[in-house]
């Protein structure tokens, strides 16, 4: 796991365990300018505190291969260039049960500002990945940042309710306990040019 995936697991486990200070945080200056940021405050602000997502190793292989995968060709969503879908994808590396769901970002943001972005969800009126993100059913998670041929990088986030062949949480669960993320120069921006795809609903088994 590279550093900055590392830092967005962090991120995303910082909105779960404490979403009323996240929003504190990183989102209320950003609310003041716009919509959709601001609903995002006021939900979160009202959000009760969830577990922290664990590492799946199995999660984080089926990540990777589909950010590899867009990063070469070039593609948007959640469908492999081989036709692969999701639930194929993990199934390659091991099993789920319950649910499954699929965050995709585009561009060079930071750790901070992919979370954001997908927290904020604007232009997507299901705010599906806001959802996937602040889900208290989903327990693991697997996280992976390549390069992409159009938008510098691409990050994919694959979560799940119960999966096996789960490796050692690689990435400390960031509690309430703990310390917030180092942000350093990782200063939340209004404007942050990437495109995000529409969410992929809760996989079935095929």
């Amino acid at each position: 796991m590279t550093p900055q995936e590392d830092q967005v697991i962090k991120y995303l486990n910082a909105a779960r365990t404490a979403p009323a200070e996240f929003a504190e945080r990183y989102l209320a200056e950003i609310a003041k300018h716009s919509r959709a940021a601001e609903e995002c405050y006021r939900e979160m602000k009202r959000t009760r505190s969830m577990e922290a997502l664990e590492v799946s190793r199995t999660l984080s292989r089926s990540s990777a291969e589909h950010a590899e995968d867009m990063g070469k060709h070039g593609t948007m969503g959640h469908i492999g260039s081989n036709g692969s879908n999701l639930a194929q994808r993990i199934y390659r590396y091991g099993t789920w049960s319950g649910s499954i769901a699929e965050n995709c970002y585009y561009g060079n943001g930071s750790p901070l500002d992919i979370v954001l972005e997908l927290l904020i969800d604007d232009g997507v009126p299901s705010r599906g990945h806001r959802r996937n993100i602040l889900n208290p059913q989903f327990r693991y998670v697997g996280v992976a940042i390549r390069p992409h041929r159009w938008f510098g990088s691409n990050c994919v986030q694959d979560f799940a309710t119960a999966v096996e062949l789960v490796g050692q949480a690689v990435s400390p669960a960031l509690g309430k306990r703990q310390k917030w993320p180092e942000a350093g120069s990782d200063v939340p921006c209004p404007f942050v040019n990437v495109a995000v795809n529409e969410l992929m609903l809760p996989a079935e088994k095929p």
